[in-house]
Order: structure tokens, then sequence, then C-alpha cells
């Protein structure tokens, strides 16, 4: 049996609603109850659940507009979020990825699946609450830390709750024996359990550097390299997620930066951050944009351009903590602006030679 939870099931239809908490109501779980998208915010809001069951069709505020609205609150914006649909699954996956939702289920569904799903989720949410609970701790070494605290943790929670969903889902499926060995399917699934783990180690990385920025405890390594290897690597380790969403993904190199200097794994760290970001905002089938310029004769740019419309409107706010303060620690500026498409820009400049004229005027 899983944890007990309290858990919010959201559906206009009755039946439905005594079906779900009767089910989870077996496993121990304490469930309340909604019939509207609306009064799920409210409900939310008062009785705190770990886990929504959010009925995809409903009356009024729909459970698209109900999750775009979880996740626009940053006091819910982790909170799990199962969705239920009866309408076809291969379309209906997409979109309730496009607005935040976690995971979906369909109707009629199975009991035991339902219970995988739910018992993944709250493993996932209890993963990140714990980490979020470390990234408190660490920032609070700094005298800094509570302007820097709620991004950092949330970002950390986010990038941290993707692999780990998929991991622990994947892996049950095949520990169950749902999945037939010798089909294709089972491989897979292995590979997506591979990919995601991969993932996971490249976040506990950036994290590592989080704990060293905070503490002070980090070091930069210059060397000459090439800008255009660089950005093509990091464009090529996010293909993958970039064909699971159709978006098509562009550099446009700027001739005249054939080489800078700079710390490579730094670059590729922050490069990486604000790309993985521009392709989980923008819109399914769309396009993200990586180009290079010269900015002066000491600076150059990086701007990565995507086509943030989940809600058809662009993303606001500035660059995410992570990329935006390790910018700032390699001499740079991190800034977010609308793009001409209606989008939005996150902008990196960086010193071209630093480590050169440190050494000259040494």
């Amino acid at each position: 049996m899983s944890t007990a939870a309290k858990i919010l099931v959201v559906d206009d239809s009755p039946q439905n609603v005594r079906l779900f908490k009767q089910i989870l109501t077996m496993q121990g779980h304490l469930v309340v109850t909604a019939g509207s998208g609306a009064e799920a915010l409210e409900v939310i809001a008062r009785e705190a659940p770990q886990l929504v069951l959010l009925d995809v069709i409903m009356p009024g505020m729909t459970g698209y507009e109900a999750c775009r609205a979880i996740r626009a609150n940053p006091a819910t914006a982790t909170l799990p979020v199962l969705m239920v649909t009866g309408l076809d699954p291969a379309e209906e996956r997409p979109r309730c990825a496009e607005v935040g939702a976690d995971d979906v289920i369909t109707k009629p569904f199975n009991r035991d699946d339902l219970l995988a799903r739910v018992a993944t989720l709250l493993r996932v949410k209890a993963l990140s609450d714990t980490v979020a609970e470390q990234g408190r701790r660490l920032v609070a070494v700094d005298r800094e830390a509570p302007r820097h605290q709620g991004e950092v943790v949330a970002s950390m929670s986010h990038e941290l709750r993707t692999p780990l969903n998929a991991i622990i889902g994947f892996a049950e499926l095949l520990h169950d024996g749902l999945v037939d060995p010798s089909t294709p399917q089972h491989k897979e699934y292995l590979g997506d359990i591979l990919t995601s783990g991969r993932q996971l180690l490249r976040v506990i990385d950036d994290l590592v550097d989080v704990a060293r920025l905070e503490t002070g405890n980090i070091q930069l390594r210059h060397e000459a390299v090439s800008l255009t290897a660089l950005v093509d690597e990091v464009r090529s380790a996010s293909q993958i997620a970039a064909d699971v969403r159709m978006i098509r993904m562009e550099v446009e190199a700027d001739p005249a930066l054939a080489h800078v200097v700079l710390d490579p794994a730094r670059f590729k760290l922050v490069l990486r951050n604000s790309l993985d970001e521009a392709l989980r905002m923008s819109r399914e089938a769309g396009r993200v944009v990586v180009r290079t310029r010269a900015v002066d004769a000491d600076t150059f740019a990086v701007e990565v351009e995507d086509e943030s419309a989940l809600d058809g409107r662009p993303r606001k706010g500035e660059v995410p903590a992570l990329p935006r303060r390790m910018v700032e620690f390699m001499g740079g500026t991190a800034t977010m602006r609308r793009a001409p498409t209606g989008g939005s820009v996150v902008v990196l400049t960086f010193p071209r030679q630093a480590a050169l004229l440190r050494e000259a005027a040494e």
C-alpha cells in the first residue's frame, strides 16, 4: 500500500466522484472533492491536497484551464496533477502535458493502473519535497538567501520531478510485468529510463554547482573554445526533448565568434537550462532559435528565442535563478524580453576574453 495522502478528486459527474473516492479511500487515502475547475482552486487553497485527479471536460472552467491556474500559482506550481479524460489518449497526452499535467489516465480506467499512477506521483512529490527542503538549507548559508530561496528551490524541484516521474513510472511498469519483455515497447521503456537517468544526473550536477555558488566555493576554468561547437553540443543533448513535442530547433551563429574564452562547463550548464526551459514553454510544433552575436569588441551574447504560447502569451518575469546567477558570476548578464513574433527571448551576455585580459593585467 502506498503512503496515505490527501487527494482532491475533481469531476462534474457525481458517479465518477463516488467511484474515485471509493477506490482511493480503500487504499487509506483521505479524499476531498470538487465539482468544477473553479471549485477545485478554492478547495486546493483551503485543503492543501498532495495530489489532484482532474477531469478534462467540465462545464465552465475546463480541466485544462484549472491545470494552468494551478501551475501559474507559485504556491501550487509543483502540486502533482493527474488528468482524467474520456477522449482519444493519443491526442490528449500532448495537450495535457502542454498545460503542465504530470500524467494522464483514460476512461474507462483500470483500477490497478490508477493506483499505480497515484502511487508514483505521490512518491515523486515526496522526493521533490525532500529536495526542496535540502535546497532551503543550502541557500540559508547565503546572506542574500531570502531573495533567491524561493526561485532556486522551485527550479530544482521542477527539474528533478520530470526525470524522477519517468524513471519511477516506467520502472514500475516493467517490474510489475505489465510489459512483455519480448516487445519493442519493453526496450522503448528501458530507453526512456536511461534517458531520464542521464537527465537526472545532469540536474544533480547543476545542483552541486548551485551549492558551490551559494557558499562561494566555486572557481571558473577559462579556456579558448569554439562557441559554435559548444552550442551544437547543447542543442544535440536537447534534441530528444524537442522531437517529443515536434519543436524545430535552429541555430543562427555569428561567424565573427569562432572562438571565445570562457568556462565551457558552466557555459553549457547555463545554455542547457535556458534551452530546456524554452522547449518546455514553447508551443507544440513550434520553433526555438539559439542565436549568437557579437555585442562589441569585449562582449558577446547568446539568445534563446521561443514561441512560448501555453496560454497564448509570452513568458513574463526574469530569467530563472540558476542560469541568471551563474551568468552574473561569470561576469555577464541574463535578461528576458518579448520576441517580435510574440514569444520570449532570453539574452545571455558574456565577456569574450575574460581570462586573457585578467592574465595580461597581472
